[in-house]
């Protein structure tokens, strides 16, 4: 299998990073999105994605957040 070279953060031993991954769970622990998610109601959601369940975002934004992929507008990566 492939290793991936991560840069930035990720890749800083001193942030507990390697550098390197093998597998996809890896990739989850290490590689986070910070994203403002405009739903259809009109509110908006900044926050980090922790996982996708089917139809189903869950966001942390202090608290973990569901938020149906039906109801998204609008989906942007923060920097």
């Amino acid at each position: 299998m492939n290793k991936i070279k991560l840069n930035g953060i990720a890749g800083r031993p001193s942030t507990g990073g390697n550098g390197r991954i093998r597998t996809i769970d890896e990739f989850r622990r290490k590689i986070s999105f910070n994203v403002r998610i405009s739903r259809r109601n009109g509110t908006r959601l900044d926050g980090i994605i922790l996982r996708v369940e089917g139809e189903n975002i869950i966001v942390a934004s202090p608290l973990e957040e569901r938020v149906n992929i039906n109801d998204v507008t609008e989906a942007r990566v923060l920097a």
